[in-house]
């Protein structure tokens, strides 16, 4: 064999060393990393705020109020067909308030105490919605024959 093949050969295996070496360094730095990552959420989990259940309760409880409404308005003779569309606006008004309140943004929580009095204000609005839904409620109910 000639010098330059022997020169190419043995730079051939020089590479094939240190591509090695580098995949092995990597895959350790990542394990490590990846260890370094669990122990730091054991030690401290990241802070993010939870709908308010106090208010999922409500919303359900509403939602539960509307359908013996219902139930009662469909068991009249003369079916008021005015109180069934008030009925069906505040069903809608009620869906697009509990799809508010259950999905809070994930970005939300990477913002930080920002994120955390956005959902809070967001949670307050949704409880005077909640508020004006009951006295509808409370005005179709009273409006039953």
């Amino acid at each position: 064999m000639t010098k330059w093949k022997i020169t190419i050969i043995r730079n051939i295996f020089c590479i094939i060393a240190i591509i090695t070496i580098i995949h092995h360094t990597l895959k350790y730095v990542q394990y490590y990393n990846q260890q370094r990552y669990k122990a730091h959420i054991a030690k401290k989990p990241f802070i993010t705020h939870e709908p308010d259940k106090k208010l999922s309760k409500q919303i359900q409880n509403t939602q539960m109020r509307l359908k013996k409404i219902r139930t009662q308005i469909e068991k009249a003779n003369p079916i008021d067909q005015e109180l069934m569309a008030k009925l069906d606006t505040i069903q809608q008004n009620l869906d697009i308030i509990y799809k508010k309140h259950t999905n809070n943004s994930p970005a939300l929580a990477f913002l930080g105490p920002l994120g955390t009095v956005y959902v809070i204000l967001k949670e307050n609005q949704l409880k005077t919605q909640i508020c004006d839904i009951i006295t509808d409620l409370n005005i179709v109910k009273n409006n039953i024959k």
